[in-house]
Parts: structure tokens; C-alpha cells; sequence
């Protein structure tokens, strides 16, 4: 039955084709193209956007004769252990030439220019739903993927590593399916003034390519097409369309034939791509561009700059001297695009009386009606235009010389360069380069208390934050000064080391006011408020000074090396506050058992170590998980303060070392003779003595305490 109604309709279908002309139809055979698909599956940790480094960037290639670039975005984020989806959306900008920069309008620097480039589009990603984006007639190229997370400003709770798994990791994935679509039949070149016949069908509508190479600096491009009809075919039409570096679009030029198309100042050293769609028997077309001679006084000359070494992005053309309104074009290679292209135009030593004018285009001749131009005037000094991640391909530059006085000769000088980043970071920040899969670009990175893409937006000072966090070590000082009183002078310079390392760490991260780099200032306080805890802990246990040594050189080795591969995390203030704690309980049970009472005094417990603990669990809620961004300022100066508070309330009153001087050896042995052991045992052997002469008078050891 249905190979049947296949031939039944194959039959009416031959019928129509075999009619007449009154009554015939003419039916479009849709043109066939080739399709090739590329899979992009990055994986990167994004981070909300604040400067350009929280940016990732993807290169796309795009092959010659392209008719359609299908994209297709698919987000997913999710933490690694939980494996429960984080950041709702990404933004993704797409530009052809170039890297794209998120809030270009933002970036300030002198001289600077927006280039408007057209092949550039912008759209968001969600979990939910993958995007799409067609781009028809793309460019041939690079195409460059910007992905970023939309900075989102909310108040965020503060938590050390290892408290909860909300803290994981949040692992982005970015995939991309790049679909290429390309005519399966290769364009016919076309000879320069020679025609090229061509049979069609008259009763399909079909669509031929072509391409014609500009050679030179041209003043026009002529395309002319005729066709050829039968005298009884009334559907005989022919429309022929234009394009620039890639096929034509709806939008592109295009007529009617018979027609001609004329595009004055065509690209130079360029293809252009001929479309020609419709139905006739037969047509002809012809292509041919008028060349600029150098002698024509409608021509201005141009002067090609020599392309430059792609060894370093800071790089430089030559320097041009001339007295007369000059053009001038260079060639920007794809490795240059993650730069800052800047042209300066100034006048010649001694020249005065001159107003210079300077014109930039892109890939169209600056004579070109179509050509956007961005223009500047100057009289006096260094004129400057500057251009952020610039395009590779063309850049044409005119400079238009008025003089005041025409006696005079005046003279200007014209030089281009790339630089790696843009007003050298307004000598806020450092500049580096950062690469990617298939780009290197140029970025800065700020000192503390400046951002923006040129390190030029200080942020403000919040002086209650400095205030607060640098004048609550403050507290320290009473716990010094107890310390010294009852001679813990080593524990005491640790407080003192303590109160200087916060006092200058906060002032750097509140106010940027570093003495020393942020990292290492950070590093050090987060060791010195460590080794706070560990010593006032170990100071409480009733053992020799021989030991006490011992576990203060330990715990100086040993915390340095946890602060510095996890400064944030809170095994490493546990672990050391644990184990302290842990031995003061067992020296306290261990005087217990031996007094047979309590140990210290129920006076003690309730004056000092009540208090003491009281202040501590203040501290401890603060540091897990109390503080956040909005906040900080307060509860982390409470921090400070319950700290240093605890210091006086936990040190021992008074410090009694068994230390005898003025002894006499009584054992040969040099390693028994500076014993503690021989130190008792002389104590011992004069007593005995003493005993059995009381009249004479007895010197005992001195004890230092």
C-alpha cells in the first residue's frame, strides 16, 4: 500500500513538471549543506565576577564559508561532596575578533575608546535549561566565549573549613556543542573582469556561490549579473546578494537582475562572497575592481606598517615624522588581541601653531561611507587613543595636519604600540598574563583596597572597621603585663608578637595600609593568636621547665606548618587547643589525686576559671560560624577582646622553677652533675650534715623564685 502511494504521488509530481507553461509551478530544491559538530567540555571553579580574573575564556574556530554557527550553552554547578547544585545562572558574551570584557563602560583610562564591535552578543545560562544561539554568516576566525558569574551582592556567613559541607567547593561545568554548517558544493572564484556563464534551472529556484578576491587598494568593487529567460516563463527571477569575509546575509547588499552592485572603497587583500538565487534558464556574471593608482588625486596613499614579531605582547611599529595629512594601516595578528593597542600622534620638537586630528577605522577604508570612525583633536601635547582587547584584522588610521600659519612648516609624529595592560594599572596593582586554551591576555591585579579593570575605583574607608579591629588589641595588654608581673617573660613576648601581627594585618585588610605583603601579614597573625592559646595552655601544667621548653619549641614547628597549609581551617586550631586543654585536665586530676582535694581552689574555679571559660565559649561561637560580612567588624573585635581577656584570668600566679644555685657537686659525673637530680641530692646531703653539727652555722641553697 504505501509503495503504492509513493508512486501515485511520484506520477502527479512528473505531470505537474511536464505541463505547460500557463500552467506550471516552480518548486525551491533546498540548497544541501555539509554539518560538522564540536563538543567543548570545560571544567573550571568560577567565581562571582570582580575583575577580569574571575573570568574564563573559551576560543572558538570558525572555517571560511561558513553559511551558520549553531551554539548551544549547558551550565552545571554543583559542590563536590554534596553534589547539590550552586549558582543559579552564568552570563556568557560572545565576540568575534576578541575577548569580550564584562562592563566595559566601567573601565576609565585616558584616551581610552569603546570600540563597537557588531559581531558581539550577550545571554544567560541557567541549570535549568541549556541556551541557544544561531549566528548566521559568521566571520571566518576566532570567536571568543567570555563566562562569568554575575557578582550578586548579599551578606555571607563566615565559616571556617571542616564546619559544614555548605563550605564545599562549587565545581563549574561549561559545556558548548558548536555546530558548523557549510554549503556542500565549494564557491567558483571568479576571474577579475571575466565573465562567467552559467546554466540554472528555470523551474527550481537554486542558489550558486561565488568569491572574487580584492587585490589591492581599490576605489569600487562592480558585481553585474544578467540573466537569460524564456519568452513563456513568467517565475524567471534572479537575486544576487553580496557579502564581506563571509556569505551574504538578508541584510546584505542586493538587486534584482539584470543588475550591477558597486561598493565604493572596498576592503583591500580581502574575498568577497557572491550569492545568486532564483530561477533562469541561463545567466552570466562578471566581477572587476577599479585599483587606486598612487598618482590619482582622488587617492589618498596609504602607508602599510610593517607586521610586527609576535615574541612579547608589549611590542612597538616605527616611528613616523610628516608634515601633511597622512593614512596609514597595520595589520593586528590574533596573538595581540589580549592587549592594549594605543596610537599617539604629537607635535615635532619646536612645532607650534598646529591642530592634529587623528581617525581611527577597522577593516573598511577610512574613505568608506560605511566605515565607523572614532576621531579625536588636539592642539597642544600628546594626543592618545587607546583600545582594550582590540580586534585582530585592519586598522586604518588617518591624521589630518591644520596649520595656523601656513609659512610654517609644522611637523608631527605618529607612533603605535601594544602594551600589556592598560595605563599600566594607575601604579595600583601589577600587570600579568594570564592564558587560556588558545589566547594569552594582559590583566591587572590590584593592591588591597583598589579594583576595577585598571586598578582605578578605591574603595572607601570604613574607618568604624578599622578603628574597631585594630584598637581591640588593645585588650592584649593587661595579659602582658600580668605576664611580666609574675615573670612568664617568654609568654609575654608571644601576647606582645600576638597584638602586633593583628593590629597590622587588620589595618592592611581594612585599609590596604600594608606594611609587609597581605599573605605574609595574614600568616602571621593567624601564628601568633595559635601560639597565644598553646602557651597560656601550657603555662597552667604543674611539669618542669624542661618540658614546658619542650612543648613550646613542638608546638612552634608544628603550628607554623598547619597555619601555613591551612590557616583557615579548623583542625588547626582545634587539634593544638584540644591537646593543651586535654593536659591542664590531666595535671589538674593528677594534683587532685595527690592532695586529695580540689585542685585549684573552689575560689580559684569561680574568680578566674569560670570566667575564663565563660569567655572562651564567647570566642569559640564567634570563630565557628557567628561572624559574617556584614558583621565582621563587631563580633570579630569581640573575638579580640575575649581572647586577650582570657590571658590574665588563665596564667598561674606566680611562676616557681626548681632552680638552686650556690651547690656543691657530689656526684664526678659531668651528665648527673647539672641534673635536677644532683640539685636535690646536695639539698639532701647538707641537711643530713647539719643535723649532727648544730653549732655551726649552715648555708643553705638560695631558691629563686
Amino acid at each position: 500500500m504505501a509503495s503504492m502511494l509513493f508512486w501515485i504521488s511520484l506520477t502527479i509530481l512528473t505531470s505537474l513538471l511536464n505541463a505547460d507553461g500557463s500552467r506550471e509551478s516552480v518548486h525551491r530544491i533546498p540548497q544541501e549543506y555539509s554539518q560538522s559538530s564540536i563538543w567543548w567540555h570545560p571544567h573550571y571553579s568560577l567565581k562571582e565576577y570582580q575583575s577580569f580574573q574571575d573570568a574564563k575564556i573559551y576560543v572558538l574556530n570558525v572555517p571560511e564559508y561558513t553559511y551558520e554557527m549553531k551554539l548551544s550553552f549547558h551550565y552545571q554547578g554543583i559542590y563536590l561532596s554534596s553534589h547539590k547544585p550552586c549558582n543559579n545562572s552564568i552570563n556568557i558574551l560572545l565576540q568575534h575578533g576578541s575577548p569580550a570584557i564584562p562592563y566595559q563602560d566601567e573601565i576609565q583610562g585616558d584616551g581610552l575608546l569603546n570600540y563597537n564591535n557588531t559581531d558581539y552578543c550577550e545571554t544567560s545560562v541557567s541549570l535549568s535549561r541549556p541556551q541557544n544561539k544561531n549566528i548566521l554568516s559568521p566571520l571566518p576566525g576566532k570567536w571568543y566565549v567570555t563566562a562569568f558569574l554575575p557578582y550578586v551582592e548579599k551578606v555571607k556567613k563566615i565559616k571556617e573549613k571542616g564546619l559544614s559541607k555548605t563550605d564545599d567547593k562549587c565545581l563549574s561545568a561549561l559545556s558548548i556543542v558548536q555546530v558548523l554548517i557549510s554549503p556542500l558544493k565549494p564557491p567558483v572564484v571568479l576571474a577579475k573582469g571575466q565573465p562567467w556563464s552559467s546554466t540554472a534551472n528555470p523551474r527550481f529556484s537554486t542558489t550558486t556561490y561565488y568569491k572574487y578576491f580584492v587585490s589591492s587598494y581599490s576605489k569600487e568593487l562592480r558585481i553585474e549579473l544578467k540573466n537569460s529567460c524564456p519568452h513563456r516563463q513568467r517565475n524567471c527571477l534572479l537575486k544576487l546578494s553580496l557579502g564581506a569575509l563571509s556569505l551574504p546575509t538578508p541584510s546584505s547588499p542586493s538587486c534584482i537582475a539584470p543588475c550591477v552592485l558597486n561598493i565604493s572603497w572596498p576592503r583591500p587583500r580581502s574575498y568577497y562572497y557572491i550569492e545568486v538565487n532564483g530561477t533562469s534558464l541561463s545567466y552570466e556574471i562578471t566581477a572587476n575592481h577599479t585599483e587606486c593608482p598612487s598618482n590619482a588625486p582622488e587617492c589618498t596613499e596609504v602607508t602599510p606598517m610593517l607586521i610586527l614579531d609576535r615574541k612579547n605582547l608589549a611590542n612597538s611599529w616605527t616611528f613616523y615624522l610628516f608634515n601633511s595629512t597622512n593614512v596609514f594601516s597595520l595589520i593586528l595578528h590574533p596573538d595581540y588581541v589580549g592587549t592594549t593597542l594605543v596610537f599617539l600622534v604629537w607635535p615635532f620638537h619646536g612645532t607650534t601653531g598646529v591642530t592634529y586630528t587623528m581617525c581611527i577605522t577597522k577593516d573598511l577604508l577610512p574613505f568608506n561611507e560605511f566605515s565607523k570612525k572614532y576621531c579625536s583633536k588636539k592642539s597642544d601635547g600628546v594626543l592618545r587613543m587607546e583600545f582594550v582587547y582590540p580586534q585582530a584584522g585592519t586598522w586604518y588610521v588617518t591624521v589630518d595636519i591644520q596649520r595656523h600659519n601656513l609659512s610654517l612648516d609644522s611637523y608631527v609624529v605618529f607612533h603605535a604600540k601594544t602594551q600589556t595592560c592598560l595605563e599600566s594599572c594607575n601604579k595600583h596593582g601589577s600587570c600579568v598574563i594570564k592564558s587560556d586554551i588558545g589566547v594569552s591576555y594582559g590583566l591587572c591585579e590590584c593592591e588591597y583596597g583598589y579594583t576595577g579593570f585598571t586598578c582605578s575605583i578605591y574603595q572607601s574607608l570604613d574607618v568604624l572597621a578599622v578603628c574597631l579591629l585594630t584598637i581591640s588589641n588593645i585588650a592584649f595588654i593587661p595579659g602582658i603585663v600580668v605576664a611580666c608581673s609574675r615573670k612568664f617573660y617568654p609568654e609575654a613576648v608571644v601576647y606582645l608578637f600576638n597584638m602586633y601581627c593583628s593590629t597590622m594585618y587588620h589595618a592592611c585588610d581594612s585599609h590596604g595600609y600594608c606594611i609587609y605583603d597581605y599573605d605574609t601579614l595574614q600568616l602571621s597573625d593567624f601564628y601568633a593568636s595559635m601560639l597565644s592559646v598553646w602557651f597560656t595552655l601550657v603555662t597552667m601544667i604543674k611539669i618542669r621547665p624542661l618540658w614546658h621548653r619542650t612543648l613550646n619549641i613542638f608546638a612552634l614547628l608544628c603550628l607554623f606548618i598547619g597555619v601555613q597549609l591551612s590557616r583557615f581551617g579548623v583542625l588547626v586550631t582545634a587539634i593544638p587547643g584540644g591537646i593543651g586543654l586535654l593536659f591542664v585536665l590531666l595535671s589538674f586530676g593528677y594534683r587532685c589525686r595527690k592532695r586529695r582535694k580540689c585542685f585549684p581552689s573552689p575560689k580559684r574555679w569561680l574568680i578566674y576559671l569560670l570566667p575564663a571559660f565563660i569567655l572562651a565559649s564567647t570566642a569559640i561561637a564567634i570563630f565557628t560560624g557567628l561572624e559574617t560580612t556584614a558583621n565582621y567588624k563587631y563580633l570579630h573585635s569581640v573575638w579580640h577582646i575575649a581572647i586577650a581577656s582570657c590571658i590574665p584570668l588563665l596564667l598561674p600566679s606566680v611562676r616557681k622553677p626548681k632552680l638552686y644555685v650556690d651547690y656543691h657537686p657530689v656526684n664526678s659525673d659531668e651528665s648527673f652533675r647539672d641534673s635536677d637530680e644532683s640539685l636535690l641530692m646536695n639539698v639532701r646531703n647538707t641537711t643530713e650534715h647539719n643535723d649532727g653539727q648544730e653549732s655551726e652555722e649552715i648555708t643553705f641553697p638560695r631558691l629563686i623564685t
